[in-house]
C-alpha cells in the first residue's frame, strides 16, 4: 500500500533530520571546545577529521548517531531522487579550503565533509524538509483514499472493466495493439455499457465517476 510506504519514508526522513541536528550539535560543541583550548588549526580537511575523533572520544552517543544516520542516507537519496528533489552536489572547494573537487550525496557529506569550512547545514535542512513536505502531502492523500469507500468501489469497477484485457495480457497478447483496434474499442464500449447497466440495476448511483471507467 502506498500510504504505508509513504508513512515509513516520512518517518525515515524525520529521523534523518533529527539525527543530523544531533550530530552537528555535538560537532559544534567539540569545535568550540578545541578553539577555547587553543588547539592548533590543522587545515580544512584534517581539522574536520580531528573534530570527528574528539567528538567520538568525548560523547559516546556520537558514534552511534553516525552509524544510524549512515544507514538512512541511501534511503534519503532514493526518496529525493524519486520525488525530483536535488540531492547530489558537486564542485570545488575554495583555495583557502584546499581547492579539492567533491561530488556525491549532500546527506553523505555530513559524515565526511570535504572541508571543515564547508557549510552544508542549511542545505541539508532545506533538502530534508522539502522531502518531508512532499511525503506529508502524499501520506495525507493516500490516507484519505484508504478510508474512502467510494475510492475502493471505483478501483474495483475499473479492475472489472479491464479484466478482459488483463486476461489477454496474461495470455501473451499485445494489449496495446488490441486496444487500438476498432473492433476492440467497440467491444470495450459494449462491455462497459453492460457493466454500467448491471451496476445501476443493483442500485449503484452516479457516485462513481463513469468517465474514469471507460478510459483505456
Amino acid at each position: 500500500m502506498i500510504y504505508f510506504s509513504a508513512r515509513d519514508e516520512l518517518k525515515d526522513m524525520q529521523s534523518l533530520l533529527a539525527q543530523f541536528e544531533n550530530i552537528v550539535s555535538i560537532e559544534r560543541v567539540t569545535r568550540e571546545r578545541l578553539r577555547a583550548e587553543g588547539a592548533q588549526y590543522l587545515g580544512p580537511y584534517d581539522m574536520f577529521k580531528r573534530i570527528r575523533e574528539e567528538s567520538a572520544r568525548s560523547n559516546p552517543a556520537y558514534a552511534e548517531l553516525r552509524v544510524s544516520y549512515a544507514k538512512l542516507v541511501p534511503k534519503a537519496d532514493k526518496i529525493c531522487d524519486r520525488e525530483g528533489i536535488s540531492w547530489h552536489r558537486q564542485g570545488r572547494a575554495a583555495p583557502l579550503e584546499g581547492g579539492s573537487t567533491f561530488q556525491g550525496s549532500l546527506f553523505g557529506f555530513v559524515l565526511n565533509r570535504p572541508s571543515d569550512l564547508m557549510d552544508i547545514d542549511t542545505d541539508v535542512r532545506d533538502t530534508a524538509n522539502q522531502c518531508i513536505g512532499v511525503l506529508e502531502r502524499k501520506s495525507s492523500k493516500e490516507l484519505s483514499q484508504l478510508i474512502n469507500p467510494l475510492y475502493w468501489i471505483g478501483k474495483a469497477v475499473i479492475w472489472i472493466v479491464r479484466l478482459p484485457y488483463t486476461i489477454l495480457e496474461l495470455s501473451g497478447f499485445d494489449v496495446q495493439k488490441i486496444q487500438e483496434h476498432m473492433i476492440a474499442r467497440l467491444f470495450q464500449l459494449l462491455y462497459v455499457i453492460g457493466l454500467i447497466w448491471i451496476l445501476l440495476r443493483f442500485g449503484l448511483s452516479s457516485a462513481i465517476d463513469l468517465g474514469s471507467l471507460i478510459a483505456p
